[in-house]
């Protein structure tokens, strides 16, 4: 009676009586197999678009009876790494780029592999399970729609883009800080402190280190109107600008400016002369308490304070 194969693991299973002188040899060739089995280790690359059929062979090396396979290369579209329909535990790691890669037996159903993550996973000889799940991996191609439910831990390679990101807010517990409520804090960087259009994030010490030591420069040649913005900065009239300027306090009633706002207005050396108007509040000379427009002369330097709701006072050099 000839030899016979097991099935999970195609050792020869030698009959009695069968292979005088040789039975040692074979003997040896099933524990070396038995050693890929049990401690085994191949590389495989997958590349390409069509299915891997992973080799198996009755008595004889072969892909299938390692314990451990590391799929490599780059798929180009959806594939499946196809094992033998039999029971058998593998350790497996897809670092292959590209499409999705399915993990399965030829006949069942089987995982579509994480990348880069080592998973354990159980042959039951119909289909393939991942017996030690180790957590969700999401790459920048998955959409998800309605509820979606993560039993472990999810980790996200790529950009996370949220349609409903006020749903998404409230199902977390996600809260905006008041000041009452500490929340979650977003910190903005020097550069986004200094622009000021993000109200929402808190600033680091550096970032507000960096807004309080330095008066921000707005630079404006020819006519311009102050703006909100340009409260506690300094309004510039470049050396480029050698025409006359003119530079307009909005009326309250258009442009708001708190009481105390502070605005610095800077003549270059070489610029032409900026005629400093009001449009219809009163702005008072601090040298001797005129009503009336202002003109800063070339290299003058001039500080207008709004000390009431229509009323602002201007000093400086070079101011008449």
């Amino acid at each position: 009676m000839p030899s016979t194969y097991s099935s999970s693991l195609r050792l020869e299973l030698q009959a009695t009586g069968e292979n005088a002188n040789t039975w040692g040899t074979k003997t040896n060739n099933n524990l070396n197999l038995l050693q890929q089995a049990i401690a085994g280790y191949e590389a495989i690359d997958i590349s390409g678009g069509s299915s891997y059929v992973v080799s198996a062979a009755d008595g004889v090396s072969d892909q299938a009876r390692n314990a451990v396979l590391d799929l490599t290369g780059t798929v180009t579209s959806a594939i499946s790494v196809v094992v033998p329909d039999v029971e058998k535990t593998y350790w497996v790691r897809c670092r292959a780029s590209g499409a999705d890669v399915t993990f399965r037996t030829s006949a069942g159903t089987g995982v579509v592999l994480p990348r880069d993550l080592w998973v354990f996973l159980v042959a039951t000889g119909t289909s393939v399970i991942n017996a030690l799940p180790p957590f969700a991996q999401l790459s920048a191609a998955n959409t998800f729609t309605g509820i979606n439910t993560f039993t472990s831990v999810l980790n996200i390679n790529g950009t996370l883009s949220v349609t409903d990101a006020s749903a998404v807010r409230v199902v977390l517990g996600i809260t905006s800080a008041t000041d009452s409520v500490a929340g979650i804090l977003r910190l903005a960087d020097t550069s986004s402190a200094l622009v000021g259009t993000d109200a929402q994030r808190a600033v680091t010490p550096e970032a507000a280190k960096a807004v309080t030591s330095r008066v921000q420069q707005n630079v404006q040649a020819s006519v311009y109107s102050f703006v909100s913005a340009d409260a506690g900065k300094h309004v510039f009239h470049p050396a480029s600008a050698t025409s006359t300027a003119t530079y307009t306090i909005p009326s309250n009633a258009s442009v708001a400016f708190a009481v105390g706002t502070v605005i610095t207005v800077i003549n270059h050396t070489s610029a032409g002369p900026i005629d400093l108007s009001i449009t219809s509040d009163t702005l008072y000379n601090s040298q001797d308490g005129a009503v009336g427009a202002r003109q800063v002369a070339a290299a003058g330097l001039a500080t207008i304070v709004k000390i009431a709701n229509t009323e602002w006072v201007i000093s400086g050099i070079g101011v008449s």
